[in-house]
C-alpha cells in the first residue's frame, strides 16, 4: 500500500519517481497454499505495505511497520538485496517514499512520539540521513520537477523540502481526510475522502469540491490528465479542479502509469486503461490484497498480502503478470521506487 495494515510503497533510483497510493487499511485474509509454481505468486514475509514508486533501476523497499525496520534494493523488482548497515531505524511506520533525482525521501506516520524521526533521506537506499520534518501522521510524499519534495498527513498539514533533510511548513490545505499527492508539470494535487486541492509550489493550496463524492485513495499523472481511484471507483482531471464523473471499478488502493496505460490494483483485482475512463480486467497469479504498484520503464512490479502471507508479481504489460522473488523483510513494507522516472 496496515495488515491492521498500512499500505506502503516501493521505490527505485533514478531521474523520475512514480507514485501509486496510500491508504491505510486492514489486511483480514490468510493464504497459505502457494509454493514455487511459475503459475503461482511467491511469497513474501509478514509486512505492512503502502505504495510504489519507480525510477531508473534500483528499486528501493522500506520496512514501514512499527517495531520492524530494515531496508532492501533490487536492480530488477525481481532479487532483492537486504541493506543492514545504513538502513532506517526500527519502531516507526514508514508510510511512502519518494525520488527526486537526487535522493529517495521516506517518510512516516507514527505522529508525535519522543525520539521518532518523520523523514529520512538516501542517495542510494543502503545509508538515509535524518530529517527535521515535523511530528506528524504523514502519508504521502511527491516532488516536482526541481526536485522539490511535498508530504501531506492524513489532516491536511502540509510540508516541502529540497532535500528531503530541511523542511519549511506550508498552509494546511483544509479539514478532512487526505490521503496521496501528485505533480502534472504545474501544479501539485492532493486527494482525500471526497476532497482535492491544488498548489503551484506546495506552499499555498486551493480547494475544490469538484471531484465526486467518494473516498479516495490514489492519484497518478500520465502527462495529459490525473486519474484518482478510490474505494471501487475512478476519476481525471486535467487540472485537479474538474473532475468527470466517477466510473464505477474495484476497490482500488494503488496505481501508476507505463507510458501507454494506467495500471490499478486492489483487493485481488488488476485493470488497466489508456484514459482512466474504460478499463480491462486481468488475473493475478493469486489471491491478495494487492497494495503497492510500480513501474520502472520496463516492467509493473506490484506487492500484495493475503491472510498474512505477501505475495509479489511483474508484468511488462498490467496484462499478463509472473510471480517474481520475494524480499526478506519482516515488518511492514513502506515503499518502493525507481531512479529512471520521476513520480508520475
Amino acid at each position: 500500500m496496515e495488515r491492521r495494515r498500512f499500505l506502503k510503497k516501493i521505490f527505485t533510483l533514478g531521474s523520475f519517481a512514480e507514485v501509486s497510493s496510500r491508504v491505510p487499511w486492514v489486511l483480514s485474509f490468510f493464504y497459505s497454499l502457494f509454493k514455487s509454481n511459475k503459475s503461482e505468486a511467491q511469497l513474501i514475509p509478514v509486512t505492512y505495505w503502502k505504495k510504489k514508486v519507480t525510477s531508473s533501476g534500483l528499486f528501493c523497499l522500506l520496512d514501514s511497520y512499527s517495531g520492524g525496520g530494515g531496508v532492501e534494493t533490487s536492480p530488477d523488482g525481481v532479487t532483492w538485496t537486504s541493506q543492514v548497515t545504513g538502513a532506517v531505524p526500527t519502531g516507526v511506520k514508514w508510510q511512502d517514499v519518494c525520488w527526486n533525482g537526487s535522493v529517495f525521501c521516506a517518510i512516516q506516520n507514527t505522529g508525535v512520539v519522543a525520539g521518532y524521526v518523520n523523514t529520512r533521506a538516501s542517495s542510494d537506499g543502503v545509508t538515509w540521513t535524518a530529517g527535521t520534518l515535523p511530528n506528524n501522521n504523514w502519508v504521502a510524499i511527491t516532488c516536482n520537477d526541481s526536485g522539490l519534495f511535498c508530504a501531506i498527513d492524513s489532516t491536511g498539514v502540509v510540508a516541502t523540502s529540497p532535500d528531503g533533510i530541511t523542511w519549511t511548513a506550508g498552509t494546511a490545505i483544509g479539514s478532512g481526510t487526505w490521503t496521496d499527492i501528485n505533480w502534472n508539470g504545474s501544479k501539485f494535487c492532493a486527494i482525500g475522502s471526497s476532497i482535492a486541492a491544488t498548489s503551484s509550489d506546495g506552499v499555498t493550496w486551493v480547494t475544490n469540491t469538484g471531484i465526486p463524492a467518494y473516498a479516495w485513495n490514489a492519484i497518478c499523472w500520465n502527462g495529459s490528465k490525473f486519474c484518482a481511484v478510490g474505494a471501487g471507483k475512478s476519476t481525471t482531471s486535467t487540472d485537479g479542479i474538474t473532475w468527470t464523473a466517477a466510473v464505477t471499478l474495484f476497490a482500488f488502493t494503488a496505481i501508476t502509469w507505463n507510458g501507454s496505460v494506467f495500471c490499478a490494483v486492489g483487493s485481488s483485482n488488476v485493470e488497466t486503461s489508456p484514459d482512466g475512463v474504460t478499463w480491462t480486467s486481468s488475473s493475478m497469479p493469486a489471491v491478495a490484497n494487492w497494495e503497492a504498484i510500480s513501474w520502472n520503464g520496463t516492467i509493473f512490479s506490484t506487492i500484495g498480502t493475503h491472510i498474512g502471507t505477501h505475495y509479489s508479481t511483474t508484468s511488462t504489460d498490467g496484462i499478463t503478470w509472473t510471480a517474481a522473488l520475494n524480499p526478506s523483510l519482516s515488518g511492514s513494507l513502506a515503499s518502493l521506487a525507481n531512479n529512471k522516472f520521476k513520480r508520475l
